[in-house]
Protein backbone atom coordinates (compact mmCIF):
# COMPACT_ATOMS: atom_id res chain seq x y z
CA UNK A 1 0.00 0.00 0.00
CA UNK A 2 0.58 3.56 -1.30
CA UNK A 3 1.80 5.76 2.16
CA UNK A 4 -1.10 8.08 2.92
CA UNK A 5 -0.58 11.83 2.25
CA UNK A 6 -1.70 13.50 5.68
CA UNK A 7 -4.85 14.95 4.53
CA UNK A 8 -5.88 11.51 3.83
CA UNK A 9 -5.20 10.65 7.52
CA UNK A 10 -6.88 13.42 8.72
CA UNK A 11 -10.22 12.63 6.50
CA UNK A 12 -10.21 9.47 7.90
CA UNK A 13 -9.94 10.50 11.61
CA UNK A 14 -12.84 12.72 10.49
CA UNK A 15 -14.62 10.08 9.09
CA UNK A 16 -14.32 8.34 12.36
CA UNK A 17 -15.02 10.79 14.44
CA UNK A 18 -17.91 11.45 13.53
CA UNK A 19 -19.00 8.36 13.06
CA UNK A 20 -18.72 8.17 16.48
CA UNK A 21 -21.64 10.57 17.37
CA UNK A 22 -23.94 7.33 16.29
CA UNK A 23 -25.61 6.18 19.56
CA UNK A 24 -25.10 1.91 18.54
CA UNK A 25 -21.26 2.54 17.79
CA UNK A 26 -20.68 4.57 20.68
CA UNK A 27 -22.44 1.91 22.32
CA UNK A 28 -19.97 -0.34 21.01
CA UNK A 29 -17.14 1.48 21.65
CA UNK A 30 -17.95 2.18 25.15
CA UNK A 31 -17.18 -1.69 25.35
CA UNK A 32 -13.76 -1.10 24.95
CA UNK A 33 -13.24 1.71 27.57
CA UNK A 34 -13.90 4.91 25.01
CA UNK A 35 -15.09 7.59 26.87
CA UNK A 36 -15.94 11.46 26.52
CA UNK A 37 -12.60 12.13 27.25
CA UNK A 38 -10.64 10.04 24.51
CA UNK A 39 -13.57 12.10 22.11
CA UNK A 40 -12.17 15.01 22.97
CA UNK A 41 -8.66 14.13 22.73
CA UNK A 42 -9.32 12.93 19.08
CA UNK A 43 -11.05 15.74 17.92
CA UNK A 44 -7.99 18.15 19.56
CA UNK A 45 -5.73 15.93 17.77
CA UNK A 46 -7.35 16.79 15.20
CA UNK A 47 -7.71 20.15 15.12
CA UNK A 48 -4.00 20.60 16.49
CA UNK A 49 -3.06 18.63 12.67
CA UNK A 50 -4.98 21.82 11.19
CA UNK A 51 -3.03 24.54 12.65
CA UNK A 52 0.19 23.32 14.70
CA UNK A 53 1.66 27.06 15.20
CA UNK A 54 3.89 26.59 18.07
CA UNK A 55 1.32 25.18 20.78
CA UNK A 56 3.38 22.48 20.25
CA UNK A 57 6.74 23.69 20.96
CA UNK A 58 8.26 23.56 24.10
CA UNK A 59 8.56 26.99 26.05
CA UNK A 60 11.44 28.83 25.58
CA UNK A 61 13.77 29.41 29.07
CA UNK A 62 13.60 32.73 30.24
CA UNK A 63 16.59 34.63 29.83
CA UNK A 64 19.50 34.48 32.20
CA UNK A 65 19.45 37.13 34.96
CA UNK A 66 21.12 40.05 33.84
CA UNK A 67 20.53 42.33 36.52
CA UNK A 68 22.41 39.70 38.56
CA UNK A 69 25.33 39.36 36.37
CA UNK A 70 25.82 43.50 36.38
CA UNK A 71 25.39 43.12 40.62
CA UNK A 72 28.25 40.78 40.35
CA UNK A 73 30.36 42.64 37.89
CA UNK A 74 29.82 45.48 40.55
CA UNK A 75 30.97 43.88 43.25
CA UNK A 76 33.71 42.22 41.88
CA UNK A 77 35.35 45.21 40.05
CA UNK A 78 34.07 48.35 41.62
CA UNK A 79 36.13 47.74 44.98
CA UNK A 80 39.41 46.78 42.71
CA UNK A 81 38.95 50.78 41.31
CA UNK A 82 38.28 52.37 44.71
CA UNK A 83 41.33 50.76 46.33
CA UNK A 84 43.85 50.75 44.02
CA UNK A 85 43.40 54.40 42.70
CA UNK A 86 42.52 55.64 46.26
CA UNK A 87 46.08 54.68 47.30
CA UNK A 88 47.65 55.55 43.82
CA UNK A 89 46.19 58.20 41.71
CA UNK A 90 43.86 59.80 43.86
CA UNK A 91 43.00 62.69 41.63
CA UNK A 92 41.93 59.87 39.12
CA UNK A 93 40.40 57.99 42.30
CA UNK A 94 38.11 61.41 42.38
CA UNK A 95 37.13 61.57 38.93
CA UNK A 96 35.95 58.00 38.41
CA UNK A 97 33.97 56.82 42.00
CA UNK A 98 32.77 60.17 42.26
CA UNK A 99 29.25 59.43 43.99
CA UNK A 100 29.50 55.85 42.78
CA UNK A 101 29.20 52.84 45.59
CA UNK A 102 27.77 49.54 45.96
CA UNK A 103 24.10 49.63 44.13
CA UNK A 104 20.64 47.54 44.84
CA UNK A 105 18.30 46.09 41.89
CA UNK A 106 18.00 48.46 38.73
CA UNK A 107 20.44 50.69 39.84
CA UNK A 108 23.02 49.03 38.92
CA UNK A 109 22.74 49.98 35.65
CA UNK A 110 23.37 53.07 35.95
CA UNK A 111 26.11 52.56 37.93
CA UNK A 112 27.87 50.67 35.83
CA UNK A 113 27.23 52.84 33.00
CA UNK A 114 28.91 55.59 34.44
CA UNK A 115 31.88 53.62 36.11
CA UNK A 116 32.60 51.80 31.87
CA UNK A 117 32.55 55.35 30.52
CA UNK A 118 34.52 57.36 33.11
CA UNK A 119 37.17 54.34 32.86
CA UNK A 120 37.58 54.37 28.95
CA UNK A 121 37.51 58.89 29.42
CA UNK A 122 40.33 58.89 31.90
CA UNK A 123 42.50 57.13 29.25
CA UNK A 124 41.87 60.24 26.25
CA UNK A 125 44.01 63.26 26.53
CA UNK A 126 43.32 65.92 28.05
CA UNK A 127 42.11 68.27 25.19
CA UNK A 128 39.31 65.42 25.00
CA UNK A 129 38.31 65.62 28.34
CA UNK A 130 40.23 62.56 29.78
CA UNK A 131 43.06 62.69 32.13
CA UNK A 132 45.84 62.46 29.62
CA UNK A 133 49.16 60.42 31.03
CA UNK A 134 47.95 60.05 34.86
CA UNK A 135 44.77 58.35 32.90
CA UNK A 136 46.88 56.04 30.83
CA UNK A 137 49.09 55.08 33.81
CA UNK A 138 46.10 54.56 36.33
CA UNK A 139 44.21 52.31 33.50
CA UNK A 140 47.47 50.32 33.06
CA UNK A 141 47.58 49.58 36.68
CA UNK A 142 44.16 48.39 36.60
CA UNK A 143 44.64 46.27 33.70
CA UNK A 144 47.66 44.59 35.80
CA UNK A 145 45.33 44.15 38.60
CA UNK A 146 43.01 42.26 36.12
CA UNK A 147 40.52 44.77 35.19
CA UNK A 148 41.49 44.80 31.57
CA UNK A 149 39.92 45.99 28.17
CA UNK A 150 38.54 42.58 28.01
CA UNK A 151 36.45 43.04 31.59
CA UNK A 152 35.05 46.28 30.28
CA UNK A 153 34.46 44.95 27.04
CA UNK A 154 32.12 42.11 29.38
CA UNK A 155 30.77 44.93 30.98
CA UNK A 156 29.57 46.22 27.97
CA UNK A 157 28.17 43.40 26.95
CA UNK A 158 25.82 42.70 30.09
CA UNK A 159 24.88 46.58 29.75
CA UNK A 160 23.77 45.64 25.95
CA UNK A 161 21.36 42.73 26.82
CA UNK A 162 19.64 44.63 29.35
CA UNK A 163 15.85 44.78 28.23
CA UNK A 164 16.52 43.19 25.09
CA UNK A 165 14.13 40.14 23.67
CA UNK A 166 15.79 37.22 22.79
CA UNK A 167 16.64 37.49 19.24
CA UNK A 168 13.61 36.31 16.60
CA UNK A 169 13.77 33.22 14.51
CA UNK A 170 13.79 33.69 10.72
CA UNK A 171 11.60 32.69 8.46
CA UNK A 172 13.56 29.63 7.61
CA UNK A 173 13.67 28.47 10.98
CA UNK A 174 10.31 29.39 11.47
CA UNK A 175 9.40 26.86 8.54
CA UNK A 176 11.46 24.04 9.74
CA UNK A 177 9.52 24.68 13.36
CA UNK A 178 6.44 24.30 11.25
CA UNK A 179 7.11 21.44 9.42
CA UNK A 180 8.67 19.74 12.72
CA UNK A 181 5.05 20.70 14.65
CA UNK A 182 3.30 19.56 11.79
CA UNK A 183 4.57 16.37 11.31
CA UNK A 184 4.53 15.74 15.19
CA UNK A 185 0.30 16.86 15.73
CA UNK A 186 0.28 14.01 12.50
CA UNK A 187 2.08 11.56 14.24
CA UNK A 188 -0.31 11.88 17.11
CA UNK A 189 -3.36 12.13 15.49
CA UNK A 190 -2.92 9.10 13.47
CA UNK A 191 -2.13 6.96 16.71
CA UNK A 192 -5.08 8.35 18.42
CA UNK A 193 -6.65 6.79 14.84
CA UNK A 194 -5.25 3.64 14.74
CA UNK A 195 -5.76 2.49 18.13
CA UNK A 196 -9.59 3.08 18.76
CA UNK A 197 -10.21 2.13 14.96
CA UNK A 198 -8.74 -1.35 14.89
CA UNK A 199 -10.94 -1.46 18.90
CA UNK A 200 -13.69 -0.72 16.84
CA UNK A 201 -13.19 -3.33 14.28
CA UNK A 202 -13.10 -5.18 17.40
CA UNK A 203 -16.48 -4.49 18.95
CA UNK A 204 -18.55 -4.03 15.66
CA UNK A 205 -19.50 -6.37 13.49
CA UNK A 206 -22.55 -4.70 11.88
CA UNK A 207 -21.38 -2.93 8.67
CA UNK A 208 -23.52 -0.30 7.88
CA UNK A 209 -22.28 1.16 11.78
CA UNK A 210 -18.47 0.29 10.68
CA UNK A 211 -19.51 2.02 7.50
CA UNK A 212 -20.51 5.63 9.20
CA UNK A 213 -17.31 5.30 11.06
CA UNK A 214 -15.25 5.40 7.92
CA UNK A 215 -14.30 1.74 6.97
CA UNK A 216 -15.25 1.46 3.67
CA UNK A 217 -14.64 -2.50 2.94
CA UNK A 218 -13.86 -4.29 6.19
CA UNK A 219 -11.13 -6.68 6.33
CA UNK A 220 -8.51 -8.51 8.70
CA UNK A 221 -7.99 -6.03 11.49
CA UNK A 222 -3.55 -6.07 12.63
CA UNK A 223 -2.87 -4.06 15.64
CA UNK A 224 -1.75 -0.90 14.55
CA UNK A 225 -2.41 -1.17 10.97
CA UNK A 226 -5.32 0.47 8.49
CA UNK A 227 -6.15 -2.38 6.16
CA UNK A 228 -9.63 -1.12 5.16
CA UNK A 229 -8.57 0.51 2.03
Amino acid sequence: MSRMRVGQKAHRALDFLVGVSHRRARAALETQGFTAEDLAEGWARLMALSSPGRTVLEPVAPAPDVLGELQAFEGRWVPVCEVVLRLNFPAVHAVVLHKLGRTEGPDVVASITVLLDRLEAIARPEEEGGLGDEGRRARALLAQRKLTDEVIAEGRALLARIGRAPDAPTEEELDELDREARALAEQRLWSWYLEWSTLARLAIRDRSLLRSLGFRRPGRVAAGSEEDV
